[in-house]
């Protein structure tokens, strides 16, 4: 079992020695440095699940599009900020300049 593991990873390694020698003979830099810092970084799993707010996981794709939308629409639909948060936000950013300058 091990030396057919072995065997393919090593198969791997040189299919992929091989693309990255073509794309350096072709001149195809853009490619060539995609598969060396991919090969570099070896394999990154993705976590295709976020949870939904009762705190269910989902991982069917039209799952996880219905909970971003709903979020952004809550996100980028909130309300005005009112004057006296604006005036707040205006008075620390000040003090922090004071510090910055000191």
């Amino acid at each position: 079992m091990h030396t057919i593991i072995r065997n393919k990873k090593k198969l791997y390694i040189k299919n992929t020695i091989e693309s990255i020698e073509e794309d350096q003979k072709y001149n195809n830099a853009i490619k060539m440095c995609k598969t060396i810092n991919q090969f570099k970084k070896g394999y990154q799993h993705k976590f295709n699940m976020i949870r939904n707010k009762k705190g269910e996981l989902a991982m069917n794709t039209k799952e996880r599009a219905d909970i971003w939308k709903e979020y952004l629409d809550k996100l980028l639909n909130t309300e005005e900020i009112n004057e006296v948060e604006i005036e707040q936000l205006t008075i620390s950013c000040k003090r922090d300049n004071e510090k910055f300058k000191k």
